[in-house]
């Protein structure tokens, strides 16, 4: 059993030591869920657009305008 320890290391056991290296293999995976899954909560948040009003009578006038071609 040591022999196997030694030459592939303590994962090689289905009950590794509790150490520092096995607690972070053991942190990483939940670390890396809620990573993502804010990143895409973030992400969401920010696609949404606000709600567009009514347009101004400035904002109209320069929409009509738009849509005239030009003067000769």
């Amino acid at each position: 059993r040591q022999y196997l320890v030694d030459r592939y290391g303590e994962f090689v056991l289905l009950q590794p030591v509790l150490a520092w290296h096995t607690l972070l293999l053991w942190g990483a995976a939940p670390a890396i869920i809620i990573v993502g899954g804010v990143v895409l909560f973030v992400a969401g948040r920010r696609r949404r657009l606000p709600a567009a009003g009514p347009l101004t009578a400035d904002e109209q006038r320069v929409l009509d305008d738009l849509g005239e071609p030009p003067s000769a």
